[in-house]
């Protein structure tokens, strides 16, 4: 699987991307995605979760620790980048809770309610 890289140099791109971030997770929230569309979304989701291709820095200045810095300048900005990852984690929590939710209402369907089947029984 290849991962999709954010580079921090490109602030116009990844605010777009942070931007549509946001929007699948409003319209998840909002039950516009069904389950055959969520699952075309969380390949390239997951590949832009993956963080090991980013350029976190300029062309040369980048140092080992440097990728978890926060850097707000001009040129770059990987704030942009973390926050587009936190929105991204956002949307998969959300995902698992709507399976969770999914999967608790097959199984309280299989349930008979309470009183039923008794029939005419019961004292009114």
């Amino acid at each position: 699987m290849q991962t999709l890289s954010q580079d921090a140099t490109r602030i116009k791109q990844n605010a777009m991307v942070l931007e549509l971030v946001q929007l699948v997770y409003e319209l998840l929230r909002s039950g516009f995605y069904k389950a055959p569309e969520l699952r075309r979304l969380m390949s390239p989701m997951l590949r832009l979760l993956d963080g090991r291709e980013d350029v976190t820095g300029l062309e040369g200045e980048e140092e080992a620790g440097a990728r978890y810095g926060k850097v707000a300048t001009i040129r770059c900005n990987t704030v942009l980048l973390m926050e587009s990852k936190r929105v991204l984690c956002e949307v998969f929590q959300l995902i698992c809770t709507i399976r969770l939710d999914i999967r608790l209402s097959m199984l309280l369907g299989t349930r008979r309610p309470v009183g039923a089947g008794r029939g005419s029984d019961a004292p009114s």
